[in-house]
Parts: structure tokens; sequence; C-alpha cells
């Protein structure tokens, strides 16, 4: 299975005798769960689904939840709203998930080793990574890392007796994401004897954020010039709402929103027909178009069930030339998904194999074992896909 780095656009290749560990930074649980953030979770249980039950992966995926103190119960009840809706959308939720709130001390660790290494600093009572200092340190090549690449960064807030927080040596305080992030990911690494992450992943509006997360651990580490973190990074692509309900013109907010007006499979399905990293409108046209072809499938198995074969044909000259077509389409199907998951190009080959196997039908030849292989196949797709 192959990823392109978002960084270095280096394709790096992964094989099924070994374990995928995969890190996908994960959401905060203060609200319900955002419209805007469906195309990353959908997209990477997709994936993962595809590496494992179509190319036999092991795939173990680790996640962070951004919670809150004990003191706050009610905004935690937020979490089970979010599982729920994970599971209303077909998402298996991943094998790691750590929580801020067991994070701190793990946090506190990491502040205190960038500080004694002057790679951090306090201001005002919050933490601030020295980014420009530790690049020049590093002597790091910035070209097209990063747009912000001279700003300092937050490491720990500092918590007004108003805000919510956990008191510890530095104060009242709260984890920046940066930082909770990385202290998930280095424990899931260290206690689960994890030598390099095969993936790093979010969506499109933490871009950035990678290559702060990144320096965050090569600087606690002692990271050399020779040697990197966790070198593969991939990222879900910008997706714009335009939706609004047609009875009160309200605009869409949450994924509660959306699955009352959409199905689990319409949605899936959707982001199947887009390239997982490109930029995408959700609105109500691109969803039927979607929608659209999603039904050209679901009638041509209505179609091949109904369809008057005549039985006596069988392995005719139709068949092999069903079949030949069949594996011509799962090659490339396969080919597709295993480079960088170009989902929308192998549906595209897959609506090609229903548009041929719809002319072969009307042939009295036609041969209904090719016709049904033909199904099977698809129908199989469908169900790795979750779909």
């Amino acid at each position: 299975m192959n990823f392109t780095d978002i960084y270095s656009q280096n394709k790096v290749s992964h094989y099924q005798n070994e374990t995928f560990y995969w890190f996908i930074c994960g959401s905060n649980i203060y609200n319900s769960s955002q419209i805007e953030h469906i195309r990353t979770y959908i997209t990477y249980d997709l994936i993962k689904k595809t590496m494992e039950q179509l190319f036999g992966f092991r795939v173990f995926q680790i996640t962070n939840i951004s919670d809150l103190p004990s003191d706050n119960l009610s905004e935690n009840d937020y979490e089970n709203e979010f599982w729920k809706d994970m599971n209303k959308l077909g998402i298996t939720k991943q094998e790691f998930v750590g929580r801020t709130s067991q994070y701190i001390p793990e946090c506190l660790n990491i502040i205190s080793k960038l500080i004694e290494d002057e790679n951090a600093y306090i201001n005002e009572g919050s933490v601030y990574f020295d980014k420009k200092s530790y690049i020049k340190k590093r002597d790091i090549d910035i070209d097209c890392l990063s747009e912000n690449i001279d700003n300092n960064f937050i490491l720990w807030h500092k918590s007004s007796d108003t805000q919510y927080g956990w008191n510890t040596s530095l104060g009242k305080g709260r984890p920046s994401w940066n930082l909770e992030t990385v202290a998930i990911a280095l424990d899931a690494q260290k206690n689960l004897n994890i030598k390099e992450l095969c993936l790093y992943s979010g969506g499109y509006d933490f871009k950035d954020n990678y290559f702060n997360q990144k320096l965050i651990a090569e600087a606690y580490l002692d990271v050399n010039e020779d040697k990197h973190w966790n070198d593969t990074f991939i990222h879900t692509g910008n997706m714009s709402v335009n939706l609004k309900y047609s009875k009160s013109l309200k605009h869409f907010t949450t994924i509660s929103d959306i699955l009352d007006k959409y199905s689990k499979s319409q949605l899936r399905f959707f982001f199947l027909t887009h390239k997982f990293n490109s930029d995408i409108e959700f609105s109500e046209d691109t969803i039927d178009k979607s929608i659209e072809l999603l039904n050209k499938f679901t009638q041509f198995f209505e179609m091949v069930d109904k369809h008057p074969f005549n039985e006596h044909l069988r392995h005719n000259n139709s068949y092999f030339d069903l079949v030949k077509h069949l594996e011509l389409t799962k090659n490339k199907v396969e080919h597709y998904l295993l480079d960088n998951f170009r989902s929308e190009l192998a549906i595209i080959e897959l609506s090609k194999l229903i548009d041929y196997s719809n002319y072969k039908m009307f042939e009295e030849t036609c041969s209904r074992e090719g016709i049904f292989l033909i199904k099977k196949y698809i129908k199989s797709l469908f169900t790795t896909f979750d779909i």
C-alpha cells in the first residue's frame, strides 16, 4: 500500500507482513460533532476497511480525544454522542483511544524537557515552543513545509479562575492540542513497542499542525539531522459545506443533522467518488450526483436478479469475454486503491464494468455465470466499503 507524504511528496510503501500502525489526530468533545469533520472520519475508515478486508493488512489505529477535567462531566457526555455518531456512519472505533485527562503528566514531562533544552519558554504562565530557534539549531530544510514557519506556537495554556484546566506545577492550565496529540502518540509508540508509525494523519485544517507536532516530538526525543519522527503524513482535502434544510432553511451543523437527510451508505459512497486529499464541495448538487451513480449500481444488482438469462448457456464465448473484462477491472481497481487510495478512479472502473455488463445482457448468448461473477465482485467491494 503506497501513501505519498504531504511534505516531501515521497511515496512510501507498506506490506501485509507488518502491522500497520496508524495515528489519526482526533477531535475535541466540547460540543456535538460537526459535519466539517465527517469527511476525515469516513475517509480513514474506508481506507482501513479496504486495507484489512481487501488486501489483508493488520491495521492498528491510534487516536486522541480532547476531553475536559473531571469537574466538567456534563461536557464529557459529548463523547458518548460522538461515538454514537461514528457508529451511525459505519465507522469502526480505533484500537487505541487516548484522552487528554489521562496524559497530563506526560504533557508536563515533555514541557520540562523542552524548557531544559531551551526549545520552549514560559511567557505569562503559558508555555511556547521556540520554533524559529529550534529549526535553526537543527538546520532543518523548511522549503514547502509550512506557511507559518517563523511563528512560535503554544504548548500550555494558562487558565483563568473561570476557565477549565488542571492544577499542575505550572499552575492551572491545559495542554495545547499539538502537545496532547504528541504525548498520546509517543506513549502509544513506547508501550506498543512501535519503532515508527506507518502513517500519521488528520484533516485539512490541521495541515500546518502536522509539522509543529513533528517538531515537538523530535525535540523531545533528541532526534538528529539524519533521523526523523514518522515520515509519512497525509491529510484529507478541504470540504466546503453548502447545505440547508429544505423546510426551515437552517444550515446543517452536526453529523446528526446530516444523517436525518442522507443515509450512511450515501455519505460513504459520496466520499469514495472523490480523491481523498482534494478539495470538494459538500452540497445538494454534488451529493445528488453521487446518489445517482450509487443508484446505477443498485439498479444493476436488481436487473441481474430479474433478467431472463438462457439457463442452458454456460461457459461460452460470452462467459469468457465477461470474465476477461472482470479481471481487467479487478487489476485496475486494486492498482488505484493501493496507490494512495485513488478510490474515485476505482469507482469509475466499476461504473464502466456495469456499462459493459448492461450492454452484454441484451445479447441472447449472454452468460448468466459471467454476469453473476461481476455482480458478486462489485457487491463484495461494497461490503468492504460498508455501503
